[in-house]
């Protein structure tokens, strides 16, 4: 399963997209109590081959567990951003779903189901559905992933994305993760494009 992964990274620059775009991300998770954590997330978004940096977004969100296979959350991000020559924008998004796991024999497989309001940025204020579903294969340090999402808005199908990486558990608090995905994007929002997504997520350790 690594080799697949690997090679899904290697060949990612010769797939057919509009542009290259990569998301950088840090998100910190203190637990408040026995079922509610709180996270709060940073990102940094570049487009145009890495040449322009086209996004800021950061905020909180609560999640609250019912039990170790299903969470409830939601939260709020701000995400300024702009295009190339033209001024930045303050956008919102605010956001709400649940989370569902199946930890089977040989992998874990996770559902989730968001909805999503935006407003600012200089777009009509819209609402965004979203589904994923991620497969995560079991080691010990290294683990890989596939994960497949699509996205709704009013005027019907908005996107589809299909990412493979490998998470890294650095040490018992602190994960690393390294994807490759391929966006296929209405084309009145862009068309299609290539990301490179990182991603570090520290947990602190449990009261």
């Amino acid at each position: 399963m690594l080799r697949s992964i690997a090679l899904v990274l290697l060949v990612a620059p010769i797939l057919p997209a509009a542009e290259l775009f990569s998301w950088h991300s840090f998100d910190i998770a203190e637990r408040l109590t026995k079922k509610i954590d709180i996270q709060v997330t940073t990102r940094v978004r570049t487009r145009d081959e890495f040449q322009l940096l086209n996004q800021f977004l950061g905020g909180p969100m609560l999640t609250y567990r019912v039990n170790s296979r299903l969470l409830y959350f939601g939260g709020y991000w701000a995400q300024p951003g702009h295009e190339a020559n033209k001024p930045w924008l303050m956008g919102h998004r605010t956001f709400a779903g649940v989370d569902r796991r199946w930890a089977l024999k040989d992998y874990t497989l996770i559902g989730r189901l968001t909805y999503e309001r935006h407003y600012g940025a200089g777009r009509q204020d819209h609402n965004r559905y979203r589904t994923y579903t991620r497969l995560m294969f079991p080691r010990r340090t290294v683990v890989p992933f596939l994960q497949y999402e699509y996205m709704v808005i009013r005027q019907g199908f908005f996107s589809s994305r299909q990412t493979g990486g490998l998470r890294f558990h650095v040490n018992p608090h602190v994960m690393l993760d390294v994807s490759y995905q391929y966006d296929v994007r209405r084309a009145s929002w862009g068309g299609n494009r290539n990301a490179i997504i990182t991603s570090v997520s520290f947990r602190r350790s449990e009261r």
